[in-house]
């Protein structure tokens, strides 16, 4: 390759990728590079932090000055909560707020690339504690520590799924010679999504004790914190029961909520029981544990089962 090609490269400057006097560098701007990173951050909670119809419902339009703090935090990565930045909010938690100190942006993996356009520094560790998290996630991070189940992960772990690929990915001719140097490495997608059932890892146990008129469900959280969970707004965790006959004809359904705000939720490691009446010509029973929003809005399915009686 021609030294030009090198000069070229090493003319343009990349001051501006960890600059925050006037501003701070987007998030598409880093998208620019880290192309797979940043399309599963703009598709995240962190990313409409400040702009989800439920932040905004919540705080008069964004207008509480508490909850900015975690919602439109300083591009700067802190070491408790950090304070809320005046610029771009709609950015939510953008890039900077993980990733930008002291003039480098810190992750946990040494570059392989060819060339930086920024300095970097690595801190395995820092990323890899559930206390990074905790910063914001103040009251699940609570719940965390004190649980006591057995092996129980991380949020980074059970938040950001494994995966290998290059830290970057190339947009142009420069970019993919460039990314074309670069080592695959194990990494973690910023997607900060509740995941279902993952495998080797059960979130709930469920167990069924049937009479001739009722039937009795203990639900037991596996999860290491509570069911469910949160700081701000209203958490609300769902168990729906379907009675179905043997036509798979769905004869009623009971639903029961769990709410934090009202202490109705499951700590860690602890189990509830509940008692429905049985419809006659029940043959079977679908369990749905489920996590909703404000007004009802399902955001995930945690757990479907379906129970045949005796």
């Amino acid at each position: 390759m021609p030294i030009c090609f090198f000069v070229l490269i090493g003319c343009k400057s990349f001051d501006y990728l960890t600059k925050t006097e006037n501003t701070f560098p987007v998030a598409k701007t880093c998208g620019d590079c880290h192309v797979n990173i940043f399309h599963e951050w703009s598709e995240s909670a962190h990313a409409q932090a400040f702009t989800s119809s439920d932040f905004l419902a919540n705080t008069n339009e964004g207008d509480f000055s508490e909850c900015l703090a975690c919602h439109t935090p300083e591009p700067k990565l802190t070491i408790g909560r950090p304070l809320s930045r005046h610029v771009l909010p709609e950015d939510g938690v953008t890039c900077t707020a993980c990733h930008l100190q002291n003039g480098k942006m810190l992750g946990p993996i040494e570059s392989t690339a060819t060339v930086q356009p920024h300095p970097i520094k690595v801190d395995k560790a820092l990323y890899t504690n559930a206390a990074f998290c905790g910063r914001c996630h103040e009251v699940t991070f609570q719940q965390w520590q004190i649980s006591t189940i057995d092996s129980k992960k991380t949020c980074q772990e059970c938040h950001m799924p494994s995966i290998v690929r290059k830290v970057t990915q190339g947009k142009d001719a420069v970019s993919n010679f460039l990314v074309s140097m670069e080592k695959n490495a194990a990494l973690r997608k910023h997607t900060f999504m509740i995941y279902p059932e993952q495998e080797g890892y059960q979130l709930f146990e469920i167990e069924t004790f049937f009479d001739s008129n009722s039937i009795t469900i203990e639900l037991k959280n596996n999860l290491p914190h509570s069911f469910p969970t949160g700081n701000f707004g209203v958490q609300i965790g769902v168990l729906q029961i379907k009675f179905l006959d043997s036509d798979e004809n769905e004869l009623e359904s009971e639903k029961i909520e769990f709410v934090q705000e009202i202490k109705t939720n499951i700590p860690s490691g602890q189990s509830k029981k509940l008692i429905f009446n049985l419809p006659e010509q029940t043959t079977k029973i679908n369990v749905i544990i489920s996590r909703e929003g404000r007004a009802g809005k399902k955001q995930v399915e945690l757990l479907n089962k379906e129970v045949l009686l005796p």
